[in-house]
């Protein structure tokens, strides 16, 4: 039947167009080949691999209208029909790629119309079609079509030829939710906001932040609801619109938003611990709303922060942090550019670092600055030591010249490949004062070598203030001598007053 259909297209390519004229694909006159195209039917796309959703329908062309089907390019209408099809609707709730795939008892083919479908207009509003899919005649795939939520989808389920007909099996996956019929439930676009005032909380300071629901126009949207999640370091007093808030969570019920409408919920709070303050909010409704907007989150810093000032080092040299000093090189701070890498890393991050002796001579080197160091401060940094030329070479940690912490060339880091933290305790001079902070190294090459000690990212968090209430003003008061003065002035007008009225 096929061989035939091929004979007749080419005589219809011959009528179609006159001698000397050449046939346009737009005109219904000029025909294309399709049966031998069928060869060169690929269809390259990957398969959703994990999709949200998964819809699946099964029905027949069989008794059903007929059409002039176009191609699967829309650059044409075939010639091979009139054929049967069958229309399905749908609509999904989040834009993004879909999968299509359909498998028929009969030659079929897919096609997709987006906002309208008009079998008489085969040629507008045409997204995607499909002959033959990956397993050949009796499937068709439309693979990772980009659609959008809240349109109006029509999916047609026909035929390759005349005659093809029978029952078919279709299935839809992708990331959002997929609705089979017409676009319905449709209520208000959603909004939220997240917004608030404070900035470098201290611990123990009260601050407040605002949610903001919004319905911004397409309708109603019932069973409104915004939910919202703060940290373990705050502690929610209350909220202006009676929202509950337990377990770090706050749920805010709106019922119905109006098109249009709009609400503020305020949260009063109090930073209970030096961490972190971060809020996210969200908002949903029974009705369709499409997915923008919906959802928000906010940063508000605390105060402290990093102690160390340049830490990484990547100001380089001269350093914009450090007082730095070495017997052969002038200063320990290197790139690769300027130093090569020793056989080491270099740098654990960034271009910079810190490398202590590199050299076949006796070298003294350091880096020190200045730091608040606050109670409980400990201080973290990183260390490679790839050469160690014997136990005498070492380097260390002071606080104030006094030695916190060594590393010596006996170490078991010794000849490791690679950095590894270390974190000290700086017990003893956390009392929130200013102390001079060291790495210092010595490298003797008693063995003829050089060690190569390495040090990078140094850091080391000074914790938050402590909220100071505002306080109100001392009423002045008189004193011992003042209250005598006051007591005979009060004394002076009574005898006055008797006097005057007796």
């Amino acid at each position: 039947m096929k061989r035939g259909l091929v004979v007749l297209a080419c005589v219809c390519l011959v009528v179609g167009a006159m001698p000397g004229e050449a046939a346009s694909p737009f005109e219904r006159g000029f025909h294309v080949d399709e049966v031998a195209l069928k060869a060169l039917d690929t269809n390259p796309g990957t398969p959703i691999a994990n999709p949200r959703d998964t819809v699946q329908y099964s029905d027949t062309i069989v008794g059903g209208p007929e059409w002039d089907r176009p191609y699967a390019d829309f650059s044409g209408i075939s010639s091979l029909g009139p054929v049967r099809y069958h229309e399905q609707m749908f609509w999904v709730d989040l834009s993004g790629s879909y999968d299509i795939t359909s498998v028929q008892s009969y030659d079929g083919y897919l096609l997709l119309y987006v906002d309208s479908f008009d079998p008489n207009d085969q040629l507008t509003n045409g997204v995607a079609g499909d002959d033959d899919g990956a397993g050949g005649i009796g499937t068709s795939d439309i693979i990772g079509v980009a659609l959008e939520a809240g349109r109006q989808y029509f999916l047609i389920t026909t035929a390759f030829a005349n005659g093809d007909e029978g029952t078919f099996t279709n299935t839809l996956t992708g990331p959002g939710i997929i609705t089979l019929g017409p676009l319905g439930g449709m209520g208000g676009d959603l909004e939220i906001t997240l917004t608030s005032a404070a900035a470098n909380l201290a611990l123990n300071e009260p601050f407040t932040w605002d949610l903001g629901a919004g319905n911004l126009g397409g309708g109603t949207q019932t069973n409104v609801v915004v939910t919202g999640t703060y940290p373990a370091s705050v502690t929610v007093s209350g909220t202006s619109c009676g929202a509950a808030a337990a377990g770090g969570t706050i749920t805010w019920n709106l019922a119905t938003m109006a098109d249009g409408a709009s609400d503020t919920c305020t949260i009063n709070a109090t930073l209970t611990s030096c961490a972190a303050v971060p809020l996210t909010a969200a908002i949903s409704g029974d009705d369709f709303d499409p997915p923008a907007n919906n959802s928000a989150t906010l940063d508000i810093s605390i105060s402290g922060g990093e102690a160390i000032n340049d830490g990484g080092f990547e100001s380089g040299t001269p350093s914009a942090g450090w007082a730095e000093a070495s017997t052969n090189f002038g200063t320990p701070i290197c790139d690769i550019a300027s130093c090569g890498t020793g056989t080491g890393t270099g740098p654990h991050t960034g271009d910079f670092w810190v490398w202590f002796g590199g050299i076949g001579a006796y070298e003294e080197g350091s880096v020190s600055q200045a730091v608040t160091i606050d109670p409980g401060g400990s201080i973290d940094f990183w260390i490679e030591a790839i050469v160690c030329d014997s136990a005498a070479d070492y380097v260390e940690l002071t606080i104030d010249g006094n030695q916190v912490w060594s590393l010596d060339g006996s170490s078991n880091l010794c000849g490791n490949l690679g950095y590894t933290m270390q974190t000290v305790s700086l017990a003893g001079y956390d009392d929130g004062a200013s102390h001079q902070l060291a790495f210092h190294s010595e490298c003797f090459a008693a063995n003829g070598g050089g060690s190569n000690f390495f040090i990078d990212d140094v850091s080391m968090m000074s914790s938050c203030d402590t909220y100071q209430p505002p306080q109100l003003e001392a009423i002045p008061t008189a004193g011992r001598l003042g209250l005598f003065l006051m007591i005979g002035l009060l004394a002076g007008v009574g005898i006055f007053a008797i006097r005057r009225f007796a």
